[in-house]
């Protein structure tokens, strides 16, 4: 244990170091004043937070420990098992919060759930980057960081016994006040256990990657984003692709842009379908097809969330339309969901064809279809 004492100090100050950015204006009780508040949203903060970064770990050191006692899920479900109360709270709390919010202003309410949210990962950021250093983790580093919650001194109600963390048993005697109260014993909105919330994703490899990119470690940077990848991240393989794609730290490789976007493409990685489309369009990935390349901008503008990935799709939907004539556009209205899966897995090696099918219930029903706005809400007829 000698090994981690210097991280535990540390390691309760990222957690706590911004635990006053859940702390709203607004009050959900009248009675409340606004120092409680910022108390009960401070005390939630942590516990979530923790949470979080015990599920972040969850999830990058299970494959490097296993299942056994000393494995990542065994010390995360130990760890919910004897927080188990205080995490209850922290949720019951939040969601009360937020619900009476919403009464109130729901404009204010959704920039309080983002901030929340945001919060969250902020935290589980920071929290990787002091326990893994920007590296990828390791056997040893995932021993080490799990370590800290195998012992009782994250446990939320002893927060306060370490010498020079006093100040942190406000936290415990917080959601004691909260737990005390008659409102308390309600159902969080959101489902609460630890098979749901003890996930985090890859925050500690995705920072590892990085850092090898700010470093140009073209190696680094194949490691990093190709564990993710391989653990179904759809950013990494997606990340991967446009590298190759662009040349960026990784060398410019067309056919390894096209394995990892069509790797993304798999896990449903929206940016990877115009990045796919593009390949197509230029005649990167065999012959140039612009009704492909046309299909997936579509797909591409629809599918995206993100502002700028929709117009950046838009703007080659657009400008590529402006180009076909109005029967090869039709003939793209015309294809479906598994014409396109399959279109796209011809330029992949014979061994790789097939291996993960795209699955999706409309599969079968064609573009037209499903976005009617390519055809101006007109039937398409198709032969």
């Amino acid at each position: 244990m000698g090994s981690i004492r210097p991280l535990w100090p540390a390691l309760l100050l990222a957690f706590c170091g911004v635990a006053g950015a859940q702390a709203p204006a607004r009050t959900p009780q009248p009675s409340l004043p606004p120092a409680e508040i910022t108390a009960r949203n401070a005390a939630a903060g942590y516990t979530i937070a923790t949470v979080a970064t015990l599920g972040m770990l969850r999830d990058e050191c299970e494959p490097l420990l296993g299942a056994g006692p000393d494995g990542a899920p065994a010390i995360a479900l130990g760890w919910w098992d004897r927080n188990r109360d205080d995490i209850e709270t922290a949720y019951v709390w939040t969601d009360r919060y937020l619900e009476t919010v919403r009464g109130a202003d729901a404009a204010e309410h959704q920039k309080l759930s983002r901030g929340v949210a945001g919060y969250t990962a902020a935290v589980v950021q920071r929290n990787a980057q002091q326990l893994f250093r920007a590296e990828l983790p390791t056997t040893q580093s995932c021993s080490t960081a799990l370590a800290l919650f195998a012992a009782p001194r994250l446990n939320v109600d002893k927060l306060g016994d370490s010498p020079g963390a006093a100040r942190f048993a406000e936290y415990r005697r917080t959601l004691e006040r909260i737990r005390g109260e008659r409102a308390h014993p309600q159902v969080p909105r959101v489902q609460v256990g630890p098979e749901r919330n003890l996930h985090h994703g890859l925050t500690a490899s995705l920072l590892a990657g990085q850092e090898a990119t700010r470093r140009g470690d073209a190696e680094g940077v194949k490691k990093a984003y190709g564990r993710m990848a391989g653990r179904g991240d759809a950013k990494a393989a997606y990340q991967l692709g446009v590298m190759h794609m662009n040349g960026d730290v990784l060398d410019k490789d067309d056919r390894q842009a096209y394995r990892w976007l069509h790797r993304a493409w798999l896990l449903r990685e929206a940016e990877a379908v115009n990045a796919l489309g593009v390949l197509h369009r230029d005649g990167r990935a065999g012959r140039p097809n612009a009704k492909l390349a046309l299909a997936l901008f579509q797909l591409a503008a629809v599918q995206a969330t993100d502002p700028q990935s929709k117009a950046r799709a838009n703007r080659n939907l657009i400008t590529l339309a402006g180009k076909l004539p109005l029967a090869e556009r039709r003939a793209v209205a015309c294809m479906t969901v598994r014409e396109i899966a399959d279109a796209i897995e011809q330029p992949m090696p014979l061994a790789d064809r097939h291996s993960a099918r795209l699955s999706d219930p409309r599969e079968n029903r064609r573009l037209a279809e499903l976005l009617p706005q390519i055809s101006g809400g007109k039937p398409v007829a198709c032969g």
